[in-house]
């Protein structure tokens, strides 16, 4: 793939550009590959950068992989920023929530991803502290905050929204992501996965809502 052009932008912007593009080449190669078996030599190969300039940015492949970790990722949170508005319902919102975070968490370049971790978080741990930092924590932490807003409110009751998130996340994608990891199961059908998130928000409204029923919803 060619080199990308600059368009008349500042230095700063310049530097991002070459940056976002070697992670991205980075990330293409570590998926197809694995950690193992990539290279820097041959992620600087195809993006067409000098092995200098590749390394006075990732003196390791080591940190390459954990900047691609927090690049994809960062693409992933970007999803879900609008998502947990607390002046919505509770039902439609926890609906939006989850049925982005199955599209994300069991899509193959996810899959993928949480594998490579597994497989170099024994020789690695910074790696998967990184991972789960950037991914599984910080979705966590967004969601508690939104459980602890809505107990505050007086919609759910909640003493440990923290405990509560786990469960919710649990819930929606736990089964379908441990048999995936597995290689059990394929991803499961759209019809599927909207059945399981309806069916987990049934599971939690009734173990966390304090003043509104929800009947079940068709699959």
């Amino acid at each position: 793939m060619p080199r990308p052009k600059s368009a008349g932008l500042d230095p700063e912007q310049e530097e991002k550009l070459r940056t976002d593009r070697l992670l991205d080449v980075a990330a293409e190669v570590f998926l197809e590959l694995g950690y193992e078996g990539t290279s820097t030599a041959l992620i600087a190969e195809r993006a067409h950068a000098s092995k200098q300039t590749f390394y006075a940015r990732f003196p390791s492949k080591e940190k390459l992989f954990l900047a691609v970790i927090d690049r994809k990722l960062d693409e992933v949170f970007q999803r879900f920023q609008s998502l947990l508005q607390p002046e919505g319902p509770v039902r439609g919102v926890l609906l939006d929530f989850g049925r982005i975070a199955l599209e994300v968490l069991l899509s193959p370049e996810h899959v993928a991803l949480v594998r490579i971790v597994q497989m170099e978080a024994n020789r690695f741990p910074e790696i998967g502290k990184s991972f789960y930092k950037s991914g599984p924590g910080r979705g966590l932490k967004q969601l508690a905050g939104y459980f602890r807003e809505q107990s505050r409110r007086g919609t759910l009751a909640i003493e440990d929204p923290e405990l509560a998130a786990e469960h919710f996340l649990d819930l929606v994608a736990g089964g379908f992501l441990r048999k995936m990891l597995l290689r059990v199961d394929e991803v499961p059908s759209k019809k599927l996965q909207r059945y399981k998130v309806q069916a987990a928000i049934e599971v939690f409204l009734r173990a966390y809502c304090r003043v509104e029923k929800f009947a079940p919803t068709a699959k």
